[in-house]
């Protein structure tokens, strides 16, 4: 609520930053001051501004005008004028519009791929006033606040790895690493993984000869390890439990981990060697 009464209060202390006619010759060169005096007054970094009026400008529309009503006779010049309405002063960004921006700061593709309830809840931030629609000021100091937040900025997929991240206490780079092997062999795009997945998985990560299967005592133990709940599939958060614990190079158990198959590997290179004994699974 204290956030709410400063936005409002420095909407209404800079109205007078808006006295300007549209019939104003130098309006296009003092644009640029305009949004300066803006960047000052709102102690916003002025590449901050001038990228939040980039991204207003391109979606946001002229209030509507009693002319604009269906049935009423517009004349030529009240068109051009609101074709060429002041941003600053006019522009209002309605929920479609700020639906756009979202998706623009987020790299989605359309409204679907936005997080669940940010399109309302950062309308509903943004519009100060309540009144429907986001001026440029208000925008502007959402912006400020917003627009370079994880919410806005990252996809779905890009919040999950960051979250797991934080949550067990692995790099992003990692999480990252896993999240590519998940996919590889998530051969359906369901998300998860069934027993012949991972199968497929746990031999390329430990880096079994093509001639060569892991044994299959060996598989289902691993398997039951990564799928503690027994679904009968493992999740991207399984995945990552189960392979920091093994594969991560920070694990201890990742050594031995290596130690145990690395005779697999030697058998086939050097079949009738020393390492070719001790290494079956019983």
């Amino acid at each position: 609520m204290e956030e709410k009464a400063r936005q409002k209060e420095a909407v209404a202390g800079l109205g007078g930053l808006y006295k300007q006619s549209k019939e104003d010759e130098f309006f296009e060169e003092r644009r640029g001051d305009r949004v300066g005096l803006l960047a000052s007054q709102l102690r916003i970094p002025l590449d901050i501004l001038r990228q939040a009026y980039e991204v207003f400008e391109k979606f946001c529309t002229a209030p509507e005008k009693p002319s604009d009503k269906p049935g009423s006779n517009r004349k030529k010049e009240d068109q051009a004028a609101s074709d060429s309405f002041d941003v600053i002063k006019d522009g209002l960004l309605n929920q479609e519009g700020f639906a756009k921006v979202l998706c623009k700061l987020s790299g989605c593709k359309d409204i679907t791929e936005l997080r669940d309830g940010l399109l309302e809840r950062g309308f509903r931030d943004a519009d100060s006033d309540s009144n429907h629609g986001i001026t440029f000021l208000e925008f502007a100091l959402w912006y400020s606040r917003h627009g370079f937040t994880e919410n806005v900025l990252l996809t779905k997929a890009q919040r999950e790895i960051r979250a797991l991240a934080r949550k067990y206490d692995i790099p992003i780079i990692e999480v990252e690493h896993y999240k590519t092997k998940f996919d590889v062999y998530d051969e359906d795009g369901s998300g998860q993984i069934d027993f012949e997945e991972f199968e497929k998985l746990l031999s390329s990560l430990v880096k079994v000869p093509g001639q060569l299967d892991l044994p299959k005592s060996r598989v289902k133990q691993f398997w039951a390890e990564a799928d503690p709940d027994g679904n009968g599939a493992v999740c991207f958060e399984e995945f990552v439990i189960f392979y920091s614990r093994y594969f991560s190079i920070n694990n201890p158990a990742h050594c031995a981990f290596k130690e145990y198959y690395r005779g697999i590997r030697r058998v086939c290179v050097a079949p009738g060697t020393d390492d070719s004994h001790g290494d079956e699974d019983h």
